[in-house]
């Protein structure tokens, strides 16, 4: 870097420093890339996992239950409003995600949570958002590519 370029950018830290907090806020918030939070939840059951057909889906295939988070949601409690509202689901969640999936191009941030149950749980679908749930077999499940690679990874 230049000294012409290494004084513009202490020049320009020092007046983003002094700036007010809201003005600060804002233009992190318009240079920064935005992307979508979801949470889903990969619930076992010994060799089987509760996938779901979601209605809005456009990849062919099963995929995990949950989905997007509210603003200001902790992502626990907006993966059990989820599992609630779409299958009439409750399920003992940690307090925080066994793994967190990236996908860049489509500017998309998973939070996954797993769960072991000893017995499977009574899912009833909502109908509106998601079509169907089965516990599917992990080695063979028919998943959707973003599905098969959460469950590789935590396989």
């Amino acid at each position: 870097m230049t000294e012409t370029a290494a004084s513009a950018r202490r020049l320009a830290l020092g007046a983003f420093r002094r700036a007010p907090r809201f003005l600060r806020r804002a233009a992190v918030r318009l240079v920064s890339p935005h992307y979508v939070l979801g949470a889903v939840c990969v619930l076992r059951h010994r060799d089987h996992v509760l996938l779901v057909r979601q209605r809005h889906d456009v990849e062919d295939g099963w995929s995990l239950p949950g989905g997007l988070l509210r603003r200001g949601e902790l992502p626990a409690a907006g993966l059990a409003r989820e599992l609630a509202e779409e299958l009439d689901l409750v399920v003992r969640l940690g307090e925080q995600p066994t793994l967190t999936l990236v996908v860049p191009h489509r500017k998309r941030v998973d939070l996954v949570f797993e769960v072991r149950v000893e017995h499977r749980p009574e899912v009833t679908v909502d109908g509106l958002e998601v079509v169907r749930a089965e516990w599917r077999p992990v080695a063979d499940s028919g998943a959707t590519l973003a599905t098969a690679e959460i469950l590789r990874m935590l396989s």
